[in-house]
């Protein structure tokens, strides 16, 4: 990386300080965001031990639910038509999930390259459209839809 941009010292150089620095920066964020799954995951668990979310609110999000596999989104562009946050939205869909055949999820494997890239690799190796890759992927969300 440090003959990338000019030999160091020719104003152009990034040092092995710098990028060990980097590396360092990335480690701390992907540590955070490990935390933060794990914390999701707890608080999921104790939402659907508490009951889950409300059957209206199950049936507002399982009726938002794309019927084509090529349309699936994710739980935030569900959400976005919806009165419920998408955190709400993702519990209802992962309690759908496990609680009727109808609700179908596909995790994300793969993206083209580039920001604004708005198709997707499933995990049998479909190209999916969604609407925001970037965001799926920054979060790690499955694509989700309904089987008619």
């Amino acid at each position: 990386m440090s003959d990338h941009y000019g030999p160091e010292g020719q104003g152009g150089g990034v040092g092995s300080q710098q990028v060990g620095e980097l590396v360092t920066t990335v480690e701390q964020m992907d540590s955070k965001l490990e935390d933060l799954e794990e914390r999701l995951e707890n608080a999921t668990r104790a939402i659907n031990a508490g009951g889950g979310v409300s059957e209206s609110t199950l049936t507002e999000v399982f009726n938002a639910l794309p019927t084509a596999p090529d349309r699936a989104t994710t739980a935030e562009g569900i959400a976005e038509g919806l009165d419920v946050d998408a955190e709400t939205t993702r519990v209802a869909l992962d309690q759908l999930y496990e609680t009727t055949a109808a609700v179908e999820k596909r995790e994300i494997q793969q993206v083209e390259e580039g920001e604004g890239t708005t198709t997707i690799t499933d995990h049998q190796g479909r190209e999916l459209e969604i609407e925001d890759t970037g965001t799926a992927i920054r979060r790690r969300n499955p694509l989700w839809y309904k089987r008619e």
